[in-house]
């Protein structure tokens, strides 16, 4: 070290010091050079390669992050990958709660933070990749036994609806008897008015705004086991109907019939209140009239695009 001092009228005074070796001094202090960071994170760049295309504009963004935070979502994305190949090589895909992933990509179930979280939620569809904040469970209420190699459940008993995990649901291998008509709901309040009244005849399934694949190989096994119309209300809305046709192509995949509920013109003029339409829906709402509709989705969407409108289910039930 070298000390710098000066003199004044009382004496000798210290003014600065300077450390000759900071680097050597750091390293016996056991500290990081301060670009450390920063020249890691350029390696590891150069050597980030995804083949899928979501993975690679994500490692592309990470560059308006810190150095620090760069790397450490860069091996985000390589556990990301990583639990994508394990799916593609069993041939089915990958199931988990958030804390399994945290586990698999960090080694601690709460390794994640909630802005880890928000990053990559923001980027990737974590429920199409079978990642879910909790354990996945299909809501219904319905009358029916559901039978499997093992027993039976007695879903009539219960007066009240039940959540099922996918795992379970799989697993069955007869409905008696079976549902005359299936009702898929989106919104959940709507869910709950509804399970308290339901027919006997029909069956009531929570559809959980745009469905993860659990939720469509579930409920594509439930409707082979017992095939019947469905009825499906989602909010009034762009997306309400995106996601009214992700769920229907179950049914049309089996050439049975559905209709939509309470989602036509007429139900976005009732509706006590309603909200303006985003840039976003505006576009999606677009992209939706060139495809070949049911008329009163159709009908829907252009009474939305004329008043510049949209509405929630809430007040329809």
């Amino acid at each position: 070290m070298e000390f710098e001092e000066a003199r004044d009228r009382g004496g000798w005074t210290l003014k600065r010091i300077r450390f000759t070796d900071p680097a050597g001094l750091r390293q016996r202090l056991g500290l990081a050079e301060p670009d450390a960071d920063l020249r890691a994170w350029h390696g590891r760049r150069e050597a980030l390669d995804y083949a899928a295309p979501d993975l690679m504009a994500a490692a592309r963004d990470l560059d308006t992050c810190a150095p620090k935070t760069a790397l450490a979502r860069a091996d985000l994305l390589d556990a990301l990958a990583r639990w994508r190949d394990q799916a593609r090589a069993a041939g089915a895909p990958r199931t988990g709660t958030r804390r399994d992933f945290s586990l698999f990509a960090r080694g601690d179930t709460k390794a994640l933070t909630d802005a880890d979280w928000a990053w990559l939620e923001e980027r990737f569809d974590l429920a199409a990749d079978g990642i879910v904040a909790h354990a996945p469970l299909m809501l219904l209420r319905a009358s029916f036994a559901a039978h499997t190699l093992t027993g039976r459940l007695e879903l009539g008993a219960v007066p009240a609806f039940v959540g099922l995990p996918p795992a379970l649901i799989g697993a069955l291998n007869r409905i008696e008897p079976a549902p005359r008509r299936w009702r898929l709901v989106e919104n959940r309040t709507v869910f709950d008015r509804l399970a308290a009244t339901l027919s006997p005849e029909e069956a009531l399934i929570w559809l959980p705004g745009y469905p993860p694949g659990w939720w469509l190989r579930a409920m594509q096994h439930l409707l082979r086991l017992a095939p019947a119309p469905a009825q499906i209300a989602c909010d009034p809305d762009p997306d309400g109907v995106a996601i009214a046709l992700l769920a229907a192509a179950l049914w049309e995949e089996d050439g049975l019939t559905w209709t939509p509920d309470s989602m036509d013109a007429d139900a976005l003029a009732r509706l006590p209140a309603k909200r303006e339409l985003s840039p976003r829906d505006l576009a999606l709402l677009d992209r939706l009239l060139q495809q070949a509709l049911p008329p009163a989705l159709a009908c829907l969407l252009e009474a939305m695009r004329a008043s510049g409108q949209k509405g929630e289910q809430e007040g329809l039930f």
